[in-house]
């Protein structure tokens, strides 16, 4: 049964990761061209992400392909009358949907682990990339021109590039540990490295001093001026409740319903505590309830399977449709308004899996019965 199953699950799997991957690679890649130039953006960083979106579509992938596997192989199986050649030999079909059952919860196991670890390292590893990576390869003459910019605690303004790539109108401006600021200006400046350290060079500009109040400003004229660029400080790491592991968004969900309850910053300050209590309650229960997919629809597909009667394809594929379906109504069906307590939230995501579970079960005792 597994060696039938297994081919047309993983082709399912495939197909339905190109598209989904696909999906959330283009809107990614919009928002990083949005953000940054895009000859910071390579090859790599967009496999990168590719790789990065496979954890969070894990938990409800897996379970929909299977439950295709499952439901082509038995609707081949009935088609072929091997279903009935099975149950006229003595074999309960009991005993055909248990490897398939088994398989389920292992299926589940592995879905959990892959939601818990490797969705939480993945989008650390997107936000590492997004606030961390992209941002510090961005030089000054990437900064966008006709607007001041903070860069490396400098403040730097740009004219204009010119086709060569050299920068015009270029103005910088250091503040200084006692708040007087150096100034430069400069007609073009272009960026320069050697052995590993980079500067930039100034040409044809003027130096301003910094002046004591009453004192008048003292420019400076230079041909040509070299200044180290600073480094750029990487930026702290934000924290995203999918970046989160279920211990840790257990701990979280503790800090946000304290918050919730002991809050005084008003009306908009509960309201914010109490969107963050029940954002991070619907992750738990989201944590939990997709891994199990797998053995629900396993025990769902197997019942509805070992049940039919000289079914094709188009049973299959129907059949996948209204368990998909069900779920999925069922999952928004009973989904909270408001934040409620950690437990009532687990149960509510649990919904459609105890009960299309239940179905199935009750569906695959009656299955041998004449």
């Amino acid at each position: 049964m597994l060696g039938q199953i297994w081919l047309p699950a993983v082709l399912a799997s495939l197909v339905i990761a190109v598209v989904v991957v696909g999906g959330a690679i283009q809107q990614q890649v919009h928002e990083l061209l949005k953000d940054f130039p895009i000859a910071q953006v390579t090859l790599w960083d967009i496999s990168r992400l590719s790789v990065y979106s496979l954890p969070a579509i894990t938990g409800y992938v897996v379970p929909i392909t299977f439950l295709i596997g499952i439901m082509l192989t038995f609707g081949r199986m009935a088609e072929q009358s091997e279903l009935t050649a099975m149950k006229a030999a003595g074999i309960p079909l009991k005993r055909v949907a248990a490897p398939v059952i088994v398989l389920g919860a292992v299926l589940s196991a592995f879905c959990f682990v892959v939601q818990d670890q490797g969705q939480s390292w993945a989008y650390r590893s997107i936000g590492r990339l997004f606030s961390s990576e992209l941002p510090l390869r961005i030089t000054i003459d990437m900064l966008p021109t006709g607007a001041v910019h903070e860069y490396g605690g400098w403040r730097v303004y740009v004219g204009g590039r010119d086709p060569s790539g050299d920068l015009r109108d270029i103005v910088i401006v250091q503040p200084q540990e006692d708040g007087q600021v150096n100034s430069f200006y400069a007609d073009a400046a272009g960026l320069r490295s050697e052995n590993g350290e980079r500067w930039i060079e100034l040409r044809q500009g003027f130096f301003i001093k910094p002046s004591q109040q009453g004192e008048k400003l003292v420019r400076i004229p230079f041909d040509k001026l070299k200044m180290p660029i600073p480094a750029l400080p990487a930026p702290p790491p934000q924290a995203d409740r999918k970046s989160m592991t279920l211990t840790a968004l257990f701990d979280a969900e503790r800090a946000n319903r304290q918050h919730f309850e002991t809050s005084d910053e008003g009306a908009m300050g509960k309201f914010a505590a109490g969107v963050e209590w029940y954002k991070t309650g619907i992750e738990i229960g989201d944590r939990l309830s997709f891994p199990l997919m797998c053995l629900t629809m396993s025990i769902a597909g197997a019942a509805m399977g070992a049940n039919s009667r000289r079914a094709g394809r188009s049973f299959a594929f129907a059949g996948c449709l209204i368990l998909v379906g069900a779920y999925f109504i069922l999952r928004k069906s009973v989904e909270p308004m408001v934040p409620l307590p950690v437990s009532a939230m687990i149960l509510l995501r649990q919904v459609p899996n105890l009960t299309i579970g239940l179905v199935g079960a009750i569906m695959l005792g009656r299955v041998d019965r004449l």
